[in-house]
């Protein structure tokens, strides 16, 4: 694993994954986006048939598909800031959404935006980890710290991503289980990113009395 360069290996994966996740989803709903971005009142999603408005759905009665949870989790800090709101409802914010609706993006034009924006983010987070792990390595710093992890949510990830294409009584708790283990990668990574952090800054702030 010396020769691995990590910049190139742990991107390519996820950005792989998540095209093959994005594609899956869009195939799906792509006919049924509405004319133009839904904007209810309150906490509800919409539901279409036609193009056409047929039910609003309360929020907490809306559950995210495995796609959704995939994005979320598996991908969480871009899940979490652009998110996977195939249907562009109200359920499912994220920071680009109000913006979208405000400059009144066709559905369509909004979802490609969407997509760009999620599949970009996932390969930029995950060059710059592959990147730090490089780093470190050219440094002989100790990189276990941020490769152990950094291929536990890789391997979590493809797992989850896989699930969805097996149409067995046991995919769902596949999904369920690497995806816990996808957020507990996460937490360990995001930590540790934390202690480097605040051991930079402490190293800075040290430099500078002296």
């Amino acid at each position: 694993m010396k020769n691995v360069r990590y910049v190139l290996l742990l991107p390519i994966i996820h950005t792989l994954l998540a095209v093959i996740m994005i594609c899956r989803q869009d195939v799906r709903v792509w006919q049924s986006l509405p004319q133009q971005l839904p904007n209810p009142a309150g906490s509800q999603a919409v539901m279409y048939d036609n193009n056409h408005v047929i039910m609003w759905v309360p929020c907490y009665e809306f559950h995210m598909r495995d796609e959704e949870r995939y994005f979320f989790i598996a991908e969480m800090p871009t899940g979490i800031l652009f998110g996977s709101n195939p249907k562009l409802n109200e359920c499912h914010p994220n920071v680009v959404m109000p913006l979208l609706r405000k400059a009144h993006t066709p559905p369509k034009v909004a979802r490609i935006i969407l997509d760009l924006l999620l599949t970009f983010g996932i390969l930029g987070q995950w060059w710059l980890i592959g990147y730090r792990i490089d780093k470190s390595r050219e440094q002989s710093n100790t990189v276990r710290r941020w490769i152990i992890p950094s291929l536990w949510m890789t391997v979590a990830a493809i797992l989850m991503a896989s699930a969805q294409f097996v149409y067995a009584d046991w995919h769902e708790e596949v999904a369920l289980l690497s995806g816990v283990a996808a957020l507990i990668g996460w937490l360990v990574l995001l930590t540790i990113l934390g202690i480097d952090a605040i051991g930079f800054s402490y190293r800075k702030i040290r430099g500078l009395r002296v």
